[in-house]
């Protein structure tokens, strides 16, 4: 008998201590209430025997004790000095014991919340938001041109950095930002672990737009950054999402991209989800090469892939570019494929401003070449992961061209070879480290030509920060890395189709169609010093139609820079083209 009740007790006593770990606000509020309670019933029987005559029922008295401790001025109500006494220290006792401490805890509770709440921690309610998984130096800069989309987005960034830490970081990138926002972004900034599959669920994987997988930025190995991407991927895809949402995901090694592409068909939660992905070794591969052939194409490829004023978008109908040319009159048709039509605008609604009637213009411009490719040598100094890709992409876009790579320590040799009187370009790689043998290279440059070489340079950096001191030097063409990757990042964030799109666009010799520059003098025979027309429209149809539907163009590049048909096209202007500018147009094969 003895046993079994002390048994009792302690499982009693092992579901107390389990309770009050598992709800401590409640057990504390609990254990309050017994305390005062108590304490009642021993002020009500001190009363009892300290005033027989004025308090002689306990239930009576417990209630009058009860008054002291919450009606105010009840303590000072009693006519007995001793039992008045006795109301002020059971006051006193309450007021300490109990309500102080309900307010530190309601206190404590309400400094949790807020707290909560500015850690972004807990369960969060959330829809239709953009999700980014890690963190790197891109992630500011993606951050920054969101700002210019057409609409107001929220974002939220889960990583395992310290939140303080990525909210200075990425306030300090956006205070820099020199064109003025158009939209707002809502950001979230949230630290934990993006492989959670609880962390997930909390920040409504299920409800959001889209997820942009980025590689972590950490000293390791690619393949190891890449595997991380890689396990990221499989736990997210083993989610549920929104049939409308879609997954991007970067990785470093061209390698990776293929196994994702094999995972693609072999996984069953991967093969049901809309993935896309892109390696930003071969994707810078591709845009050096094509600054390198042509450094005006530099500025032209950030204004498309950035949201500034306008951008590239997609209609849900695919239909043939010279039907759109006469249907619509603020959007240029460039490529039409997959169910969609790819056009310039300044947004995503001017895709649906159509003329009331037709437009017929008869004026043709037949061109006189296409792309003009010639002979070239490009000096280039340096060696990073996307060295191979660009030498590719030199190779297939100009066969004539002749590249000499020469490796850092080679600087002194790189400049004496520039001397020789050849049609030559200077192009200054990255290192993976640092931008720091860039700038010396530039100085021993400048040191030797001055600030007018007799040959173009181009050079690649990896901070934004430093554009600004490298175009003190006259460069011709500044690849900035980062921005290049972020821009990207967010076109395929934000658009589904984008990376198929952008990588058509800058991989030349592909067979469909790509993006290029040139001088007017070297594609239209000029009869008179200028080419005068009476709208972008007419000057659009004179070019497309007169190069047999092999040209379309996009805009042009001049003394005041870049000038792109995106609005107003029947507006009536006087539009002139000199042979000085350079034509930028979409080349179809």
């Amino acid at each position: 008998m003895y046993k079994a009740i002390l048994s009792k007790l302690k499982k009693a006593q092992s579901n107390v201590t389990i309770g009050v770990n598992r709800y401590p606000f409640l057990a504390t509020i609990l254990l309050l209430i017994f305390a005062n309670l108590l304490m009642l019933i021993v002020a009500a029987c001190l009363a009892m025997s300290l005033d027989r005559e004025s308090y002689t029922n306990f239930f009576f008295t417990l209630v009058q004790v009860a008054e002291w401790l919450v009606i105010p001025g009840a303590a000072l109500i009693p006519k007995n000095l001793v039992i008045r006494a006795l109301s002020v220290i059971v006051f006193m006792i309450g007021l300490v014991m109990f309500s102080g401490v309900i307010i530190a805890m309601t206190t404590t509770k309400v400094r949790s919340f807020m707290l909560t709440k500015a850690e972004a921690t807990g369960r969060l309610k959330l829809n239709y938001h953009y999700i980014i998984l890690n963190y790197n130096d891109k992630v500011p800069a993606l951050l920054m041109d969101m700002m210019h989309n057409d609409v107001d987005d929220t974002v939220l960034i889960l990583s395992n950095k310290n939140k303080q830490f990525l909210d200075k970081i990425i306030k300090h990138q956006t205070k820099q930002r020199i064109q003025r926002p158009t939209s707002k972004v809502n950001l979230i900034v949230r630290s934990g672990n993006p492989h959670s599959v609880a962390e997930l669920a909390d920040i409504c994987l299920s409800q959001c737009k889209a997820v942009l997988i980025v590689h972590d930025q950490r000293d390791i190995e690619k393949d190891s950054v890449d595997l991380d991407v890689l396990q990221l991927l499989l736990t997210v895809s083993s989610q549920e999402m929104s049939k409308e949402s879609h997954i991007v995901v970067e990785t470093q090694s061209f390698k990776m991209r293929q196994v994702m592409y094999d995972m693609q068909n072999a996984i069953p939660s991967l093969m049901c989800k809309k993935i896309s992905s892109y390696s930003y070794d071969k994707l810078l591969g591709q845009f050096l090469a094509t600054s390198i052939l042509r450094p005006n194409l530099t500025s032209v490829l950030y204004d498309l892939l950035s949201f500034v004023d306008f951008s590239i978008y997609d209609s849900d109908r695919a239909q043939p570019l010279e039907d759109y040319l006469v249907k619509f009159t603020d959007s240029v048709p460039i490529y039409s494929a997959n169910g969609k039509t790819f056009a310039i605008a300044q947004s995503q609604k001017a895709l649906f401003s159509q003329r009331s009637n037709l437009l017929k213009i008869d004026r043709r411009l037949v061109p006189i070449a296409y792309i003009c490719n010639q002979e070239i040598v490009y000096y280039i100094l340096g060696d990073n992961n996307k060295y191979q890709f660009m030498m590719q992409s030199i190779k297939k876009t100009n066969p004539k061209a002749i590249c000499r790579s020469y490796k850092y320590e080679e600087l002194n040799k790189f400049v004496k070879d520039l001397h020789e009187p050849k049609r030559r370009t200077a192009v200054v790689l990255s290192d993976m480290q640092s931008d720091d043998n860039v700038i010396l290279a530039l100085i021993e440059l400048n040191k030797h030509f001055g600030l007018n070489p007799p040959f173009e340079i181009v050079a690649e950096i990896k901070d934004p920060n430093k554009q600004i001191n490298i175009e003190q030097f006259n460069v011709n063409s500044v690849i900035v890395s980062n921005k290049v990757v972020s821009f990207y990042a967010l076109q395929n964030m934000v658009k589904k189709e984008a990376s198929w799109f952008y990588e058509t666009l800058l991989d030349h010799k592909n067979g469909e169609f790509n993006i290029w520059s040139e001088k007017a003098m070297y594609i239209f025979d000029f009869l008179e010093s200028q080419l005068i027309f009476d709208s972008y429209a007419e000057f659009i149809h004179a070019v497309f139609f007169g190069s047999q539907k092999r040209m379309m163009p996009i805009g042009i590049s001049g003394q005041q820079g870049n000038t792109f048909f995106c609005f107003g096209l029947d507006q009536k202007r006087e539009f002139v083209l000199k042979p000085s500018d350079s034509l930028i147009y979409i080349h179809y094969s």
